[in-house]
């Protein structure tokens, strides 16, 4: 079965469509991440479990909500469809949801069964139906998967605060029971969403009306045509940002706890409130990023997607090597916290809005890119594969932590810097091939 034929859209039609995939990312992201963020405290405070079993089943949890992309992308590429896999999602989403805040006995592991079976079937999914509006070479295609990055952070933001402000000041069925009517108002959402459909555009490409971004795509070779293999490149591309960008929320966070003069006009900084910097700062710098792009496309300078991801890659290096060469300056890999003013919290901050800049170029323009290298009717295992690579970057993230304590703070930020500057490297070598015109990698007919 073919799901969900692609169908060029015209703009009016087509950001129609993109609003209503970007509220309906919105609330799903805040249903999971307020679960992401409140299952370990409830695991622990409610059901009593010892904190780090916890933590453990809480790691599982998430690695299964990633790597289960995968089957989901290819059911949706094989039988559900794009909008189909995220109504199923949604439901099962929302039934887990309910599940878990109910609070009866042993609805616990079968809630958690069924987030993560509707995580996987709808991740891809939305991803893919978002790539679908799009033509090949497509400039617009890279800001509508920015857009949803930026809504996805709209969710993320919000669902610890409100979790938090609900279960202190209610209950936790109260704080839980929230995102059981955000995914349910994402299927509703999905389901009204279906009368959204891009409409065909008659106009074959030759015909369109001349704008900025036809002007652009018109003028530069056509990058990113379907390929198994530069698909499996940019995922291990991706991969490696990943292992550096997953240190932000592990080992940056105990070296500014253990590390940092914290003090602030007399108030100590907690180390988790730097975990909640990204997020923000993913707002800030999408809409500044779109900017940019706007004033580059109206002079006809825009970057291609792969110039994007190296700058992307290099930024998140240069955050790393920034902490590299700060603890190694200041005695970084002393178990003493450093006086002020030598290590402070903005050396902290500056590597994390170093990091962030890396994220908002390499994780939307990668889900672009993506969906452009994946061959025709498997654009939701691909995004399946993205979320996978993902994963196994945040889990090989994790083990990486451990060399914190054994090489010192300085050798291990300049182990990680390495990590995303290898990426960079590969990328510089490839980026060349995926962006030459079919007439210089084709030999000639006959």
């Amino acid at each position: 079965m073919r799901p969900d034929p692609v169908a060029r859209s015209s703009p009016a039609s087509r950001s129609s469509v993109l609003l209503t995939i970007c509220l309906i990312e919105t609330l799903e992201r805040y249903g999971s991440y307020l679960i992401a963020a409140l299952l370990p405290l409830f695991l622990n405070e409610h059901e009593r479990w010892p904190a780090g079993l916890a933590l453990r089943l809480v790691g599982y949890y998430l690695a299964l909500g990633y790597a289960g992309g995968v089957a989901g992308g290819f059911l949706a590429d094989r039988w559900l469809g794009y909008r189909g896999a995220t109504r199923v999602g949604a439901v099962l989403l929302g039934v887990g949801a309910a599940l878990l805040s109910s609070g009866h006995p042993g609805t616990l592991y079968p809630g958690l069964a069924l987030l993560v079976l509707g995580s996987s079937s709808f991740k891809p999914a939305l991803s893919a139906w978002l790539g679908s509006l799009y033509a090949p070479g497509d400039p617009e295609r890279s800001t509508g998967f920015a857009w949803l990055y930026f809504t996805a952070n709209v969710g993320a933001l919000l669902a610890p605060f409100v979790g938090g402000f609900l279960r202190t000041h209610y209950s936790w069925p109260v704080a839980l029971g929230t995102t059981t009517g955000a995914f349910g108002l994402v299927l509703l959402v999905v389901v009204v969403g279906q009368g959204a459909r891009p409409r065909p555009d008659p106009l074959v490409a030759d015909e369109l009306p001349a704008t900025p971004a036809t002007a652009v795509a018109a003028a530069r070779p056509q990058a990113g045509r379907p390929s198994w293999q530069a698909l499996l490149v940019l995922l291990f591309i991706v991969m490696l940002f990943s292992v550096a960008y997953g240190q932000s929320g592990g080992a940056l966070l105990f070296f500014a706890r253990d590390h940092v003069d914290r003090r602030v006009l007399g108030w100590v900084i907690p180390p988790d409130f730097f975990a909640s910097i990204p997020a923000a700062l993913v707002l800030i710098l999408t809409a500044l990023q779109q900017v940019v792009w706007r004033t580059l496309l109206r002079r006809r300078r825009v970057p291609t997607p792969t110039t994007t991801l190296l700058w992307g890659m290099l930024a998140s290096s240069v955050a790393f090597g920034l902490l590299a060469a700060v603890a190694a300056a200041y005695r970084g890999e002393s178990s003493a916290p450093l006086p002020p003013p030598l290590l402070g919290a903005l050396w902290i901050v500056a590597a994390l809005t170093l990091l962030t800049v890396g994220e908002v170029l390499v994780v939307p323009v990668a889900m672009a890119l993506i969906s452009q290298f994946a061959p025709a009717g498997q654009g939701a295992l691909a995004q399946g594969l993205l979320s996978a690579a993902l994963a196994l970057g945040l889990a090989l993230a994790g083990e990486a932590g451990r060399f914190l304590e054994q090489w010192g703070a300085p050798s291990f930020f300049a182990a990680t810097a390495a990590v995303p500057l290898l990426g960079a490297v590969l990328l510089g070598i490839v980026a060349p091939r995926w962006e030459a015109p079919p007439s210089a990698t084709r030999p000639p007919a006959g």
